[in-house]
C-alpha cells in the first residue's frame, strides 16, 4: 500500500512545476531625504512565465485648441505616469532563481503652459521624463535585490507560493529542471 502510494505521489510530482511569489515594493527616490514605498504588491507566477505589474495613472493635457463655428474644440493628450514592470523566474540552481526583468518608468516632470491663440484659451505641453532597465539577476530565494529605474527603485523578493495542493517531486534534481529539491 505504501508502495502505491509513493508511486502515485511520484507521478504526480513529474508533472508538478514550482510556483513563485515575487514581492515588490516600487520606491519612490525623487526626495533625497526620504524614499517613500508606493506600493507593496506581490506577482504570482510559474516557473518560466511571465507576470506583469503596473502602477499606472494617466494625467490629461489640452495640447491644442481648434477654432469651429460653435467654440472651442480641445485636443488633450493622455500621459501615462508610473511603473510597468514584467518578471519572468526561473529556476538557475539550488536555491537560486534568475529574473528576467523589463522596468518601464515615465513620470511628468513639468508642463509649460503657452497661449493658443488671442482668445485666451492657454495649451500645456508636458515634459515626461521616460526609462526602460532590461536586466537579468541571479537571487537567492528570500533574499532582496534592488534595480534603480529613473527616480524610482523595485525592490524583490522571491518565494515559493503556498498553493494548495501543490505537491513538491520527490525525485527531484539540481539545476535548471522543473524540480525543486533544496529550493526551501
Amino acid at each position: 500500500m505504501l508502495l502505491l502510494l509513493l508511486a502515485l505521489l511520484g507521478a504526480v510530482a513529474d508533472d508538478w512545476t514550482p510556483i513563485f511569489q515575487v514581492e515588490v515594493r516600487i520606491i519612490d527616490q525623487s526626495d533625497a531625504e526620504s524614499a517613500v514605498v508606493e506600493r507593496a504588491p506581490k506577482i504570482v507566477v510559474d516557473n518560466g512565465q511571465s507576470g506583469n505589474l503596473k502602477d499606472q495613472t494617466q494625467r490629461a493635457f489640452v495640447t491644442g485648441v481648434t477654432k469651429t463655428k460653435t467654440g472651442l474644440n480641445p485636443t488633450v493628450k493622455a500621459v501615462t505616469e508610473g511603473v510597468n514592470l514584467t518578471v519572468t523566474p526561473t529556476i538557475v540552481a539550488r536555491g537560486e532563481v534568475s529574473l528576467d526583468l523589463t522596468i518601464q518608468t515615465a513620470k511628468v516632470k513639468s508642463v509649460e503652459e503657452r497661449p493658443a491663440d488671442d482668445d485666451g484659451s492657454v495649451i500645456q505641453m508636458p515634459t515626461v521624463e521616460s526609462v526602460e532597465i532590461r536586466t537579468t539577476k541571479v537571487v537567492r530565494l528570500g533574499e532582496k535585490t534592488v534595480v534603480s529605474c529613473g527616480t524610482r527603485a523595485v525592490e524583490f523578493v522571491v518565494r515559493l507560493a503556498n498553493t494548495p495542493g501543490s505537491v513538491p517531486p520527490l525525485n527531484a534534481v539540481d539545476g535548471p529542471s522543473q524540480s525543486l529539491k533544496g529550493l526551501r
